[in-house]
């Protein structure tokens, strides 16, 4: 076949006959020969892919061939309908060949790690030579960090090597397309590799060692520990009893320690070695600092917790009976012939194992080393679960006893008695033990305590409780206490009656069942009748109410305290040390109140004791962008709930500061937002900063033993137009209670918000009047202050005008009480209010200004 072309010719020729001629007609050569017309009659045979609903050919010959359809099948191209809902991922082809050289070519990936580390770190950088697999980590807070560990990495390889890798192997990621890093690979005279987009497959090496490093990341490992480990093998030569696994607790050496009598050791947890060191990062779990240390030596125990420590197994059932203990049974473990160097590692679980029911003896349950608690619980009330407790060695004995005291003390109070199954099961309410560690103003646990609880929720009304309402005390009538105590020199006591709960009788018929691990042998199916009102019950607080006396005589207040004495057992205490979650320190002319410890818990919970504190509770640009935070990104609901939970009993309590940052934040729980994060996180670094800011209780000299500070922050919230109040209250000028709150209704003008705030709280400085009057302190006269000059000449008016005719009548109550003389209301500058701390996000100068009018102040005894 030949093929000869001239200038406006084209010849085919074979051997020496002419096939074809093409004259050029434009831009084309054209043939000349004719081509006879082809008809193509339309077959008969069915069209069976089509007919049947696109099914495979081998589905229809399948049919034909059974018998099912006749007629003549004939393969043909497959339908397009066929080709594009079957269409599948082509066979992937292998990559270049492996690299002859190191550096050669290095593979990169992003792989991201949830949850991060304590330092916010979330992704972590993978980079692995082609030819030897020598692989590098970085971690990192976002993946934009990549280009500049890509460039340290080629420099220290470039620095010490002397090579520059000749291409860099990735997927598709956006972390590695950006215009500043393509320029340097240019200027680098490296290329670029880039594999199809979804297609992992083609960057499978670095995705196959991601595999790996979540392994290990799973099973407490950190992906840079896990490579220094991989890389060990490619050394000519490696001490292996250099290493040391990756948690496990190791004593090192305190370099100064504070005394000669001090320990010369404590005990950490190993983390990693030191890049470019001999030395060990070492973790201490207390205060979650981390040092470097080559003085160090493992602590030999067994790493596999299950092999060789004695099996533990649930107590056994036992008699009823006052004094009878509940016995421990250990089921017997024949000691291993020759011991072994191993570790103890420490145990974390992201989430709790389930109690699974079953009707398997207890006898037969051996107990692990798991751990039922919640990785996000806050664990503020440190509640320990029954299995854990049971579980674990060094207190096992001691909730044993707790346990044992309980149920000792239900069966000496004759609490109930044990009865038959009754013959509706719905009738009888489930029980559980409730363990929790009491700790003293030092924080430490001074005590464990059990509570056989019945599960209350379980209660039917009118069938297992009639009434449940019972008088509590408030939070500011024990702090108007705390002035007076403080204000008068009184003596104050408090005592605690134990198992008081059980000395109420039980008004309706209730059935529990027996409690775990004390079920009577042989009586496993019976459950109690109870006579008393057992903990958990809806009604055992009114029922105990009934038993108390309430009167202002001495002599019978020392009666009930001496029948009290003879028939309960009273705990007493003078001058109370903790009280509700807060310490009290007393000295002579003045009370300490703060709650720094629950502080200092809530921020080592939530990873936030390295943080860098601010100088105020709340931004306000942060505060601006609260109502417009749509990005829907995914956070801890839970846990977000739970702190905002924890710093509103904090703010209530003793920091008036935050009440209304915290308020502001409690709008969003349902669904917070990466920006309500961010606030919350703001506040969490202010009290990082302020934690150790007291509410002081002074002797003073006051003429006004109750007054009351209110301020409203007109139109504050920005999605309904409505005012910010806030208010205080001064108790012989020591600070009770305080409210931010927003109002119910839209005011009009600044004049009108005040005005309807002055008549809210007016009530509560009524109230407050009527306990100082209880107290023995007869005719107090509150005085309201507020520095709205319409609002103040509103309230002593007689009559209304066109501006306020429209305020509802509920509002009014203050005009009354002025007319009574049950309350003085006073102007005062706006410069002096106590209560805008409430309304408003303050600067540094005037919140500083507030904690001295508050009396927050720092004291140097709280740590």
């Amino acid at each position: 076949m030949k093929l000869i072309s001239k200038s406006n010719l084209f010849i085919v020729k074979y051997g020496n006959r002419i096939i074809d001629t093409f004259h050029r007609e434009g831009n084309l050569f054209v043939s000349k020969l004719q081509i006879d017309s082809v008809h193509v009659m339309p077959s008969m045979t069915p069209h069976w892919n089509l007919n049947l609903g696109h099914p495979s050919d081998s589905y229809i010959k399948a049919l034909l061939k059974e018998g099912h359809i006749t007629g003549t099948f004939t393969e043909s191209l497959k339908c397009p309908v066929c080709q594009q809902a079957k269409i599948k991922n082509c066979p992937h082809s292998k990559m270049l060949p492996r690299s002859n050289s190191p550096f050669f070519k290095i593979h990169m990936d992003t792989l991201q790690i949830n949850p991060p580390t304590r330092k916010g770190h979330k992704y972590v950088l993978v980079l692995i030579d082609d030819l030897s697999r020598f692989n590098q980590t970085y971690v990192m807070k976002e993946k934009g960090e990549s280009e500049e560990y890509i460039k340290s990495y080629l420099r220290e390889i470039k620095n010490k090597l002397g090579i520059t890798p000749a291409y860099l192997h990735t997927d598709q990621g956006g972390e590695f397309n950006s215009q500043s890093f393509l320029n340097f690979l240019s200027t680098q005279g490296i290329s670029l590799e880039r594999g199809p987009p979804e297609s992992p497959q083609a960057n499978g090496l670095t995705e196959r060692l991601n595999q790996t490093l979540l392994s290990k990341y799973l099973g407490m490992k950190s992906p840079t520990t896990t490579l220094h480990d991989r890389n060990c093998s490619i050394e000519p030569k490696t001490d292996l009893n250099r290493l040391v696994p990756f948690g496990i607790k190791v004593t090192t050496k305190i370099t100064n320690p504070s005394s000669k009598i001090e320990p010369r050791g404590e005990i950490l947890q190993a983390l990693t070695f030191e890049k470019y060191s001999d030395g060990l990062r070492l973790l201490n779990i207390e205060t979650g600092k981390i040092r470097v240390s080559q003085d160090f030596t493992p602590t030999v125990v067994n790493p596999m917790l299950s092999m060789n420590q004695p099996q533990q197994v649930l107590p056994t059932t036992s008699s009823l009976t006052v004094n009878v203990v509940p016995t421990v049974e250990s089921s017997q473990v024949v000691p291993s012939a020759q011991k072994s160097k191993h570790y103890d590692y420490v145990p974390y679980y992201k989430q709790a194992p389930k109690n699974i029911s079953s009707s398997i003896s207890q006898n037969n349950i051996i107990l692990g080393k798991r751990n039922d608690r919640d990785s996000h619980q806050l664990m503020l009330a440190d509640i320990v679960p029954y299995a854990q407790a049971l579980s674990d060695p060094l207190e096992r004995t001691e909730w044993q006893k707790a346990m044992d005291k309980e149920y000792n003390s239900l069966i000496a109070h004759n609490t109930g008695e044990l009865v038959p199954y009754p013959d509706k099961p719905a009738k009888v309410i489930g029980v559980m033990w409730r363990l929790t560690q009491k700790h003293n103003e030092h924080g430490e646990v001074y005590r464990h305590k059990a509570l056989w609880v019945v599960l209350g929720n379980h209660q039917e009304h009118m069938l297992h409780y009639y009434e449940t309402w019972t008088s509590v005390g408030r939070n500011e009538t024990f702090k108007v206490m705390l002035s007076l105590v403080i204000n008068f020199n009184y003596i104050s006591y408090q005592f605690d009656i134990e198992t008081g709960f059980l000395h109420g009788k039980m008004d309706a018929l209730v059935h529990v069942k027996q409690v775990k691990g004390y079920e009577v042998k042989g009586k496993e199916n019976w459950v109690w009748h109870l006579k008393k009102s057992l903990y958990g019950t809806k009604q055992a607080p009114r029922m105990w109410k009934e038993n108390l006396t309430v009167t202002k005589s001495e002599s019978k207040i020392l009666k009930f305290l001496s029948d009290l004495n003879s028939s309960l057992k009273l705990k007493f205490k003078k001058r109370p040390t903790q009280h509700l979650g807060y310490s009290l320190t007393w000295e002579k002319d003045k009370l300490i109140i703060n709650q720094s410890d629950l502080i200092s818990k809530l921020l080592q919970q939530l990873n936030m004791e390295d943080s860098n504190p601010v100088k105020t509770p709340c931004d306000g640009n942060l505060l601006n962008e609260l109502d417009s935070d749509t990005t829907n990104e995914p956070v801890e609901v839970t846990l977000f709930q739970q702190a905002i939970g924890t710093i509103n009993y904090i703010a209530h309590h003793t920091r008036p500061d935050i009440l209304f940052s915290i308020n502001q934040l409690s709008r969003y729980s349902i669904r917070p937002g990466r920006c309500h994060w961010s606030a919350l996180k703001h506040l969490l670094c202010y009290l990082k900063g302020t934690r150790n800011k007291c509410l002081i209780y002074n002797q003073t000299s006051s003429k006004d033993p109750l007054t009351g500070w209110a301020d409203a922050d007109y139109a504050n919230m920005k999605d309904n137009q409505k005012s910010i109040s806030g208010f205080i209250v001064l108790a012989f000028g020591n600070p009770v209670c305080w409210l931010s709150k927003k109002q119910s209704l839209v005011a009009q003008t600044t004049t009108e918000a005040e005005y309807i705030l002055m008549n809210i709280y007016t009530k509560q400085l009524q109230w407050l009047s009527y306990v100082f009057s209880d107290l023995g302190i007869q005719g107090v006269q509150p005085t309201l202050y507020n520095d709205n000059s319409g609002a103040v000449i509103i309230s002593k008016q007689d009559s209304l005008n066109s501006n306020t005719k429209h305020i509802e009548v509920r509002y009014q109550y203050i005009r009354d009480c002025l007319m009574k003389k049950l309350v003085k209301v006073v102007q005062v500058p706006t410069k002096d209010m106590l209560a805008d701390v409430l309304t408003k996000p303050l600067g540094v100068i005037k919140l500083q200004d507030a904690l001295e009018q508050l009396h927050l102040e720092d004291f140097g005894g709280v740590s």
